[in-house]
């Protein structure tokens, strides 16, 4: 068996931000936002008879095409409090994002044959289209730091999001088992980022950790699944300029299966491969004051 999966996209934010601060003692503000979320997805499942145990099959493949667009609407609302000079205490709550999506999703399959005519066939699905609206979870974030002057600043961060609490409806179609199916699979979680910076001149030095607590429920595949980054940089300040590097290292253990969740052979295995993710990101930020 051999599986490939693509996926890309990505969300855009575009926001309108109001703000106001008293005494410098205590800061509030809030923004609007509309977001455009674009995700692309394709599978490609591939079985072969490796050691020719069954009569005229060679091998298939299976492919899944997936496609969502849309918009969304989202506000959030933040306050600081500056109880003393060095210390900072710090609430922000995440409304829901309300989003309009579009989403596309076909199939195809191709067998192979060790003889006869035709030594191959292949058949592919129409493309099935949905309109539905999807409502994200709230999030609620903590956050305290510790200002040295001009020296340096400690910061940490915990969120709070309660995933089930997740909706998905439409005009057309009744989503009442998957609105229960998020409740049951899926849980609150906690996610911890920490930080901190050195200012040496023009020079800052920067170094922070985060951990995501994963949303699954007990029971589920991945119910112990989390993800942790490291990250590290600096920057530099010239005149109205300034220049920003960072490199962030992200490790993730997490199960898959390449059929369902709870799959099981006849010998009452669980079917899933147990992977370990690590990626880096490179980032880098060029601005100007005015």
């Amino acid at each position: 068996q051999e599986r490939h999966i693509v996926t890309k996209g990505g969300i855009d934010e575009y926001s309108l931000t109001f703000g106001a601060n008293y005494s410098h003692m205590l800061y509030i503000g809030m923004s609007l936002g509309l977001n455009r979320l674009l995700y692309d997805e394709s599978k490609v499942h591939t079985e072969w008879d490796a050691n020719n145990t069954i009569d005229y099959f060679q091998s298939f493949t299976f492919s899944e095409y997936f496609y969502t667009r849309g918009t969304g609407f989202t506000a959030k609302f933040g306050i600081i409090a500056k109880p003393v000079e060095m210390v900072r205490l710090g609430f922000s709550l995440h409304l829901p994002t309300f989003y309009n999506l579009e989403s596309e999703f076909s199939t195809s399959m191709k067998s192979n044959f060790d003889s006869g005519n035709p030594s191959s066939m292949s058949a592919r699905s129409g493309v099935t289209v949905t309109d539905y609206r999807v409502v994200t979870p709230l999030r609620m974030v903590f956050s305290g730091g510790l200002q040295f002057g001009k020296v340096g600043i400690l910061s940490a961060d915990y969120e709070l999001i309660d995933y089930t609490t997740a909706k998905i409806d439409g005009d057309l179609d009744n989503y009442d088992d998957i609105n229960k199916n998020i409740q049951d699979y899926y849980k609150s979680a906690g996610n911890l980022r920490l930080g901190g910076e050195l200012k040496l001149g023009n020079l800052a030095l920067r170094a922070g950790y985060a951990h995501y607590g994963s949303p699954y429920a007990s029971g589920q595949l991945n119910a112990k699944a989390s993800q942790s980054i490291l990250s590290t940089g600096f920057g530099v300040r010239s005149g109205s300029m300034f220049v920003d590097f960072a490199y962030a290292y992200a490790m993730r253990d997490f199960r898959h299966s390449m059929y369902y969740a709870g799959f099981e052979g006849d010998n009452g295995v669980e079917y899933y491969s147990q992977l370990k993710q690590n990626t880096s990101r490179i980032m880098a930020t060029i601005g100007f004051r005015f």
